[in-house]
């Protein structure tokens, strides 16, 4: 769980980065919100099995993490839009080979 998230705080970290310089890559905002649901869906499904899904009961709050995680997938457009606006904008950068 640690290295998911300490990769998720690299990218997040990049792009914060990139956007403060004033060149912002629009490519790794999507990444970034790509990945930081699919590591908050790991990290809280593994939570509740560390738990031995007591997560499940309303003692904890791994449960409620859960359900958020699930109700945010779709939050500011899911992954496949996330991937669509990728794509779109992969096709429309020029390779470094044509510029020879």
């Amino acid at each position: 769980m640690l290295t998911d998230v300490e990769g998720l705080k690299f990218l997040i970290y990049e792009a914060a980065t990139k956007i403060n310089n004033g060149s912002p890559l629009n490519k790794l905002v999507h990444m970034a919100k790509i990945k930081a649901n699919q590591v908050y869906q790991k990290v809280c499904i593994d939570g509740i099995q560390i738990h031995g899904a007591i997560g499940f009961t309303e003692e904890l709050d791994a449960g409620l993490y859960h359900i958020q995680s699930k109700a945010y997938e779709f939050e500011l457009g899911g992954q496949d839009f996330q991937l669509e606006r990728i794509a779109s904008e992969l096709e429309d950068l020029k390779p470094d080979f044509l510029s020879l």
